[in-house]
């Protein structure tokens, strides 16, 4: 566990030293604005504020109640044969009731509230984490489209020239008008190309500009992480640890398990002591009665009911449920944390073998160009040779942004992808540093009209 700890601040830090430097990483500045910009964040936080709440509400069975009821009887009355005369009698009771015992609901209900709160800060960290990795995700898409869309247009102006030289040649003899129809036809297999790599820019454009607003002209490929596990089971180890989702999954099991002792709570009895006053007030003299009276209730049910043994069986069939849920979800956050490792471990080997086709690819077309000036290689070679380092160049722009996008998708499914380890200033910090909403001393907010 020590070993697991220290992995986990180890790669927080190599994070942190990434991006140290905002001017030179601007990557800290935008994500920081995609936390801000975030709904879904926000929301997140109003949950939580919500669920504080209930941890007051928790406590309510065991709060001191008051009822105060009042009425008015008018009627006619007749004492011994005499003349019926009119009587008005007015009554005010007030009775304060004080629970001793509730069976432990308060208890359950309170602990029950406190996981509740724990979930909705696991939910909070849950998106906190996709918002990342999206944000991480449009930025290196931008950047990619970008460097995808300059190669295009480079090979389209190349076989422009090509074209136009073919149809030179043609004019003059050297060549035939095959082999201009040939550089044509990949002249326009290029023009399509192109045209996909500015819808995909325009894609990757609008993308940006949900998480970050501006898109700026000079834009780069983010850091890849510095540091990572050793070993696939090693990230396995750290996401059943860390990883939010999972957290998650692990506290609802609690929840349904709570769910049961409240149904015992619910059976139990219950112990109330109340103070009754009551005044009466008559235009019968002798009817004036002021009264003061104080009783211990025991509240108990007598029997076990369909209803009861019902909700016990399903509590009992959820609880099981949950188990099962949280036993695929170590099965499923274990084994994509170490299928993350390796494709973060093949992408990064993929980077040399690109970087080495793609110089091979070029030093071949350099060949086949010599050689078809000395009439050893024909026009289609050459074509084929300067569409094979087009390939391995876009095939390099790919697996660059892959390999730093699994990084990311790395610590993400180790729980370790979150506002500080990019040291940023998160949107929720603390449930106590939440401001609470002032309502009305009534306690009721404000009719909320909404609007289709």
């Amino acid at each position: 566990m020590f070993a697991r700890i220290l992995m986990a601040f180890g790669l927080i830090g190599a994070v942190s030293l990434a991006y140290a430097d905002n001017e030179t990483n601007p990557i800290q500045t935008y994500l920081q604005q995609a936390l801000i910009k975030s709904e879904l964040l926000q929301a997140e936080i109003e949950t939580i504020k919500s669920v504080r709440e209930e941890l007051i509400i928790a406590g309510s069975s065991m709060d001191l109640s008051t009822t105060l009821s009042s009425n008015i009887n008018r009627g006619e009355r007749a004492i011994n044969g005499a003349s019926s005369i009119g009587t008005e009698n007015e009554n005010l009771s007030l009775t304060v009731t004080k629970p001793i015992y509730d069976g432990g609901e308060a208890k359950v209900d309170l602990n029950t509230a406190r996981l509740k709160l724990d979930n909705a800060i696991l939910s909070y960290r849950v998106v906190e984490q996709n918002v990342l990795i999206n944000a991480l995700t449009a930025h290196v898409n931008l950047v990619t489209a970008r460097q995808r869309l300059q190669v295009e247009q480079t090979n389209v102006e190349r076989l422009k020239q090509q074209v136009s030289a073919s149809e030179l040649r043609v004019q003059l003899g050297d060549t035939t008008p095959t082999q201009l129809a040939l550089t044509q036809s990949r002249l326009a297999r290029a023009e399509a190309s192109l045209i996909s790599a500015e819808t995909q820019l325009n894609i990757a454009s609008a993308t940006f500009r949900r998480f970050f607003g501006q898109i700026p002209s000079q834009l780069t490929l983010p850091e890849v992480i510095t540091n990572q596990p050793t070993s696939a089971g090693l990230a396995g180890d750290l996401a059943l640890d860390n990883h939010p989702g999972h957290q998650q999954v692990k506290v609802n099991e609690r929840l349904t398990r709570f769910g049961i002792d409240t149904l015992v709570t619910q059976i139990r009895p219950q112990i109330d002591f109340s103070v009754t006053g009551s005044t009466t007030n008559s235009n019968v003299a002798a009817s004036n009665i002021d009264s003061i009276s104080a009783a211990i209730t025991l509240t108990t049910p007598l029997y076990a009911t369909n209803t009861s043994r019902a909700k016990s069986r399903a509590l009992v069939a959820d609880h099981k449920s949950m188990m099962l849920r949280l036993t695929d979800s170590e099965l499923v956050t274990r084994l994509n944390a170490e299928n993350a490792y390796r494709q973060f471990i093949a992408d990064k080997s993929l980077i040399n073998a690109n970087q080495a086709e793609r110089d091979a690819a070029s030093l071949f077309r350099d060949g086949v160009r010599k050689e078809v000036e000395f009439g050893l290689k024909t026009l289609l070679d050459l074509l084929d040779a300067e569409q094979d380092v087009v390939n391995a160049e876009l095939s390099l722009i790919s697996t660059r942004g892959n390999y730093v996008l699994s990084g990311y998708n790395l610590l993400s499914h180790m729980g370790q992808l979150n506002a500080e380890a990019f040291e940023l200033v998160p949107t929720f910090i603390a449930v106590d540093e939440l401001p609470r909403y002032d309502v009305p001393f009534g306690g009721f907010p404000s009719q909320v009209i909404y609007q289709d």
